[in-house]
């Protein structure tokens, strides 16, 4: 027989996070449970959940723990169940021979079926003396995911490239249009480089913060972040990625300003709502940078002061207004904004460096000449 007792908040925490990792919709019942551990010696229960993709395990510090048994379970039931009791406390029981799980807490119980553990795919370790140590995942993913493209016919551009180099860590973002790169960890040294779907890396940033620090390290098949009672596992992808830094160094700003982020920011948003799926035109004259919009809901323009650098920051340009947008947020602190060749616009902060390619000015709107009317449908 099997008896776990642990705290339910813990014990909850670690099934919600499963729940959004396990696929609900699988038409493999097993993929849609969550594979609990029992290790009575380790006073250890452990929750894993996969969807092929990524796998995630959890260990929850259990003092009360007898027996040993593995069982698989309806992440999403067992999440509900546990979300319904009240007590400080849960109990899990299994009696011996039984398919059937009882979870208890004060007066409250409820009973559901396992499923086949045989079925249930196991995550693969790499060897610890692989693995690198590397922080601040939070933000590395904050400054690249955003930048990444959402088209599925192109699944490497969906990805983060990491690249582990004797300077740290780097990471790289692009969907052909725009393209940046972020520091990461300067303690993270080594040789190798991995692309890893944005997808898999936002989902370990939002259960991460920077303070976190993780193992990682690879399979062959899979990059697998190891910390304290937490594994994560993510499916990497083969091919050959953009040349990010055989762009960067071909670039050369015709001139450069210092301005501040979050103001960008706000005057940006404040113009782009005329038309947030259309362009921006950044004017620059001097000291004076202009965000102006010429949109379907009407016109808007506001300006703001830049510190010219380099070069004589004039001319008008023009860009994605909500690609810009998304930089401007995932970006922070002081910005040396510039343009390059055939407009390419250039954002460089401590952490990271972005750029975006400009759009063709829109077309003039011309009126007819002067005493010949418009055409009309017949």
């Amino acid at each position: 027989m099997l008896t776990v007792k642990a705290s339910r908040r813990e014990l909850l925490d670690a099934v919600s996070r499963a729940a959004r990792i396990a696929p609900a919709s699988s038409t493999i019942d097993v993929l849609r449970g969550a594979l609990l551990q029992a290790d009575g010696e380790r006073k250890l229960l452990t929750v894993t959940a996969t969807n092929l993709e990524i796998a995630l395990e959890q260990e929850i510090p259990c003092e009360n723990i007898q027996g040993e048994d593995e069982l698989v379970v309806n992440v999403k039931l067992l999440a509900g169940m546990l979300g319904q009791l009240d007590g400080d406390s849960v109990e899990l029981l299994r009696l011996p021979e039984s398919n059937l799980l009882s979870v208890k807490s004060g007066r409250a119980q409820y009973t559901l079926p396992t499923l086949d553990r045989k079925q249930f795919p196991n995550m693969t370790m790499p060897f610890p003396e692989d693995m690198i140590q590397v922080s601040g995942i939070a933000s590395l993913a904050k400054r690249t995911v955003f930048a990444v493209s959402v088209n599925d016919t192109v699944p490497l551009m969906k990805c983060v490239n990491l690249v582990f180099t004797g300077n740290g860590l780097t990471a790289v973002g692009s969907d052909g249009v725009c393209l940046v790169t972020a520091r990461g960890d300067r303690s993270s040294t080594g040789d190798a480089s991995f692309l890893l779907p944005a997808a898999s890396l936002d989902k370990l940033a939002r259960m991460s913060s920077d303070k976190d620090t993780y193992r990682v390290g690879t399979t062959g098949k899979e990059l697998v972040f190891r910390k304290e009672h937490l594994s994560y596992s993510a499916r990497t992808m083969e091919g050959s990625y953009i040349n990010a830094k055989g762009i960067l160094g071909n670039l050369k700003n015709a001139f450069t300003v210092l301005s501040d982020l979050t103001e960008m920011r706000d005057k940006l948003h404040s113009v782009i709502a005329m038309d947030p799926d259309g362009r921006v035109r950044l004017r620059f004259d001097g000291s004076r940078l202009l965000f102006c919009s010429d949109g379907i809901y009407g016109k808007a323009s506001v300006e703001l002061t830049a510190t010219p650098l380099t070069g004589h920051p004039s001319g008008d340009y023009w860009y994605a207004a909500k690609r810009l947008y998304n930089s401007f947020r995932a970006l922070s602190g002081t910005v040396t904004l510039g343009i390059a060749q055939n407009g390419v616009l250039t954002l460089s902060t401590e952490e990271a460096f972005y750029i975006q390619t400009a759009l063709r000015p829109p077309a003039s709107k011309t009126e007819p000449p002067a005493g010949k009317p418009r055409k009309t449908a017949a």
